[in-house]
């Protein structure tokens, strides 16, 4: 989900098919994931017990060559 600053809440399905279309799905995720970790730091920090965080990537991530391109 992305809060849009003049659309409003979009979700996945309104953006990610244009961010596949574009080459920068990959890049994309690889921009939510260290934001998502970040967050989670600083959420660590405030509690003194194990936090998790889900992040869901593209499947792109795991056709390139080599395995797992984040």
């Amino acid at each position: 989900r992305w809060v849009h600053p003049t659309e409003g809440l979009l979700l996945p399905e309104d953006f990610l098919g244009i961010a596949r279309d574009c080459g920068l799905l990959v890049e994309l995720d690889r921009f939510i994931l260290e934001e998502s970790l970040c967050q989670l730091e600083i959420w660590q920090k405030q509690v003194s017990y194990p936090l998790r965080v889900n992040v869901n990537l593209c499947s792109d991530h795991f056709l390139r060559d080599g395995g797992v391109a984040v």
